[in-house]
């Protein structure tokens, strides 16, 4: 098993933990409210059978009064229940500062009186899950923080477990997993390793930008070097995400059960069409499209589901051989028109004219227009040369534009590993669970109250984002409120990447990336336009930004920290494409480097070329 992929719980063995000593000598844990399985008891069932929240929910009222002592435990009894699988980890605790133990999950929910459960008839009313326990300890180990007096929550305090462990001489990811217990590369998280394990290697600041990006927006744009794997991304990532692909081999797969479609654009779509179909006056029928009955699947699934619903994913290859303000413009204004309370976009995508439902050839329904639900998400992959257009400001505001140039032929991977459905099964529910995020997918972008704690989180870099919009406005490359908002909530969830995709970005980190896939990408012509923004977006990136310069002593004294020269005849082409080649020198003066990066590569463009673009 991979490590950290399941969920992590912490949990009482009763109260004032009464029940360790039996759980720990017989490999188990317990769960209380022994009034509730009683009276399923009476009526011949268990708790397995109470199948939705509200029902749970309705079965503690009816044992124990609205408001009765007992009622509210509901949840904790769903979570054991129905959430809890095994693989994930439970810590046993006593009190608010201790824990007992650590251990791996390894049954399904076991009712009372099952011929499987572990003490047998001891706790004829207690359900029980059996636990490897991996960590005894023979005192309490004291944890600095409030553990909570709750019999069950999902732990939030694992990191300081781990360190709490360690003082005592416990290595936690040894005891539980083994020094082999994992196929990951030193560093390497869960969804990079089993990206490496398919064949494809990517940089994790990546991967953990890809997926901050999905979870604000919802549009993001793969751009950069061909055959970098762009493609594969979107698609392992879609492939990861889909009942459908992790149920069935590939060759056995319906294409029609997929939560993913993969398209890849013409140079002759001209307008909607392609992606939405169109109503046949002569055979009174509508011409369906796969995206339309895609998009129909991910509206069923989140008006039944709601927060259980499945993220769908549409994958637009080489995006850009046509205009994209021409195919992708509805779409454009629909995803920008808002959301409503329940994560509906405020707009509807128009399909015919007619008032009521008409049919397709397959008798399918199609209603004459379409809201967009919030789990739906688009990926486009785009390649820049002779044959393809290049997106307007229109679109990349609208977008999360990120750079796939870099390729290291060392750590490529030289063929796949076996495919391991257990492993894949785990990392999908670890990223559905995010994903969801309550229910609000990627309609987050739209929620008032979010952005506006995402924005007071910033905190000091507020300050730092309106010094980088003060020196581009006399460029027309400043932005406006909605991109200070989505960098505000990219920032966020940067800050706070679930343990199965990767490391969490430092502050500094998660604005450098903001910075780079929401403001550069606009970057876009001649040497007389984009010099001097590109110095000012330098300066800004530096440790110690240069203040009060004149406008001619901007380009001199930046250079000057860069290439510790005064001379600014050197600055050329080749001189920036020297410090570029040594740039794990160069990067330790900024502040943020993959910004600065980016910005110098640019000005290397414009001065070898007299043109420069974000994309290349």
């Amino acid at each position: 098993m991979s490590r950290g992929i399941g969920r992590k719980w912490r949990m009482a063995p009763g109260e004032n933990a009464k029940w360790w000593d039996e759980c720990r000598s017989n490999g188990c844990i317990l769960i209380g409210w022994e009034e509730v399985a009683e009276e399923m008891a009476k009526r011949g069932s268990d708790l397995k059978a109470v199948n939705t929240k509200s029902d749970m929910k309705g079965l503690f009222a009816e044992v124990y009064g609205k408001k009765g002592r007992g009622a509210g435990g509901w949840s904790q009894v769903w979570k054991f229940v129905h959430e809890m699988k095994p693989g994930d980890i439970v810590v046993a605790k006593t009190g608010r500062h201790q824990i007992l133990g650590i251990g791996i999950v390894t049954s399904d929910y076991i009712p009372p009186n099952s011929p499987e459960h572990p003490l047998k008839g001891n706790h004829e009313w207690r359900g029980a899950r059996k636990v490897d326990w991996r960590i005894i300890t023979d005192e309490p180990i004291s944890v600095n923080l409030n553990l909570g007096a709750v019999t069950l929550v999902e732990e939030g305090m694992w990191d300081e477990i781990v360190k709490a462990c360690k003082e005592k001489g416990i290595d936690v990811h040894e005891r539980l997993w083994g020094q082999n217990g994992s196929t990951l590369q030193r560093g390497e998280s869960e969804l990079s390793g089993y990206f490496t394990a398919r064949g494809f290697r990517f940089a994790s600041e990546q991967i953990a930008t890809f997926y901050a990006a999905l979870k604000v927006k919802g549009f993001v744009i793969l751009s950069g070097l061909s055959g970098t794997g762009k493609t594969k991304l979107a698609e392992l990532f879609a492939d990861l995400l889909c009942p459908n692909c992790r149920a069935a081999p590939k060759a056995k797969r319906d294409q029609n059960e997929c939560t993913h479609l993969f398209l890849s654009v013409r140079p002759d779509w001209r307008d909607g069409k392609p992606l939405l179909g169109y109503y046949n006056p002569l055979t009174e029928r509508y011409e369906s499209t796969p995206l339309l009955r895609l998009l129909l699947r991910a509206r069923a699934d989140y008006e039944q589901n709601r927060e259980n619903a499945y993220p769908y994913f549409v994958i637009l290859d080489e995006m850009n051989l046509s205009h994209v303000e021409y195919y992708f413009a509805d779409f454009l204004s629909v995803l920008e028109s808002g959301r409503d309370e329940k994560g509906w976009t405020k707009e509807p995508l128009r399909l015919h004219s007619f008032k009521q439902v008409v049919r397709d050839r397959d008798d399918q329904e199609i209603p004459p227009e379409l809201h967009l639900p919030p789990n739906l998400y688009f990926v486009g992959t785009v390649n820049i040369d002779e044959t393809t257009y290049m997106f307007s400001p229109k679109v990349l505001d609208r977008a999360f534009t990120i750079e796939f140039r870099d390729v290291s032929f060392g750590d490529y991977p030289t063929s796949e590993s076996g495919d391991d459905k257990e492993i894949a099964e785990q990392i999908g529910e670890a990223l559905l669970r995010d994903l969801r995020n309550g229910g609000k997918f990627c309609a987050v972008a739209t929620n008032k109250q979010d952005i506006r704690q995402a924005l007071n989180a910033l905190g000091k870099h507020k300050e730092e984002l309106e010094k980088l919009n003060q020196v581009l406005q006399p460029y027309d490359l400043h932005f406006g409120y909605r991109v200070l908002d989505e960098i505000a909530l990219f920032v966020q969830y940067a800050k706070s990447l679930p343990e199965v995709v990767g490391k969490p970005l430092s502050d500094d980190e998660a604005l450098d990336y903001a910075v780079l896939v929401k403001v550069l990408p606009k970057f876009h012509g001649p040497r007389q336009k984009l010099e001097k923004p590109l110095w000012h977006v330098m300066n800004w990136c530096l440790k110690n930004p240069i203040s009060d310069l004149k406008p001619n002593e901007l380009v001199q004294k930046v250079w000057e920290q860069l290439s510790d020269s005064s001379d600014q005849k050197q600055l050329s082409g080749e001189s920036v494409a020297e410090v570029l080649s040594r740039w794990n020198d160069s990067k330790t003066k900024f502040r943020h480097p993959a910004t600065a990066r980016k910005a110098l590569q640019m000005l290397r463009q414009l001065y070898e070329t007299g043109f420069a673009s974000f994309a290349q």
